[in-house]
């Protein structure tokens, strides 16, 4: 498992829930199941990220932010169950300008689609990041390592918070730059 902003995927989200599927069926108390306290957890995540954002730079409400990644897992294109999907409805619910980046998801993409976010989304990393003033980074993809972090944060003048839900930076790899703050990372 590679945590993200949730983790997603086509096999992660469903299959406990499956192995469970009978004993849930049955009526029996499964309060106490490790496996759907982690699907509880794990569907909490994009709320999660919103909050740590706005620990670290204040109320997120009506800011321009650019979501970097849209697959669930880095160097894919599947979005099926991507909690990045989940993180732009809630950041659109909350009066954010949201811009999507992914460089190996398709414009028309299926579950862009059902999550009404494909006028969101482009291929084009600079024109996601050119008015935002919040980057979260929501896949590990490898396009955004090296000269591609420094080539996404030149093409982001107005960026003011990097919030790295990937762990992809640490925070000497952005400093002077912008305020960062990863998931998974203490203080």
């Amino acid at each position: 498992l590679i945590p993200t902003v949730g983790v997603g995927g086509h096999c992660l989200p469903k299959d406990g829930i499956l192995f469970w599927w009978r004993r849930i069926e049955s009526g029996a108390d499964t309060s106490k199941s490790l496996i759907l306290e982690a699907r509880r957890i794990n569907d909490a995540s994009p709320a999660e990220t919103v909050r740590l954002a706005e620990q670290r730079i204040g109320s997120i409400g009506g800011k321009s932010v650019a979501l970097v990644g849209a697959a669930y897992r880095f160097n894919s294109e599947d979005t099926r169950n991507s909690p990045t999907l989940s993180l732009a409805r809630l950041l659109l619910d909350r009066g954010c300008t949201v811009r999507i980046h992914d460089p190996y998801v398709k414009p028309d993409d299926q579950n862009l689609a059902k999550f009404s976010l494909t006028a969101h989304f482009t291929n084009d990393l600079p024109a996601a990041v050119r008015d935002a003033e919040v980057l979260i980074m929501c896949t590990g993809h490898r396009d955004y390592l090296g000269g591609g972090r420094d080539a996404m944060l030149r093409a982001a003048p107005k960026a003011r918070a990097l919030i790295d839900g990937c762990n992809l930076y640490r925070a000497a790899d952005v400093e002077g730059r912008v305020a960062y703050t990863g998931i998974g990372r203490g203080t």
